[in-house]
């Protein structure tokens, strides 16, 4: 398996490789609020920020146009991936 060019680099919703070829989870992954069938959810139905899916803000504060919903994580989850 041929691993990912360098430098950051994003799979909207799912993943972000770093600047050292670190694959790191976006918080989105393990939000109560997240749909997994692509980059939205309950606060972005029409498309998740691209600031939070690349981790610049982690949504914990509201953030414009978030209907009022913040990342709740998920029963078990743990903080980590980066962020």
């Amino acid at each position: 398996m041929t691993p990912p060019p360098a430098g950051p680099r994003s799979d909207p919703g799912r993943f972000l490789w770093d600047d050292d070829d670190e694959l790191v989870c976006s918080p989105c992954m393990t939000c109560i609020h997240a749909y997994m069938d692509g980059p939205t959810c309950k606060a972005f139905p029409d498309g998740i920020p691209q600031d939070i899916i690349d981790m610049k803000n982690d949504h914990t504060q509201p953030y414009p146009g978030d209907h009022g919903i913040q990342y709740t994580p998920r029963a078990g989850a743990k903080r980590g991936f980066g962020w």
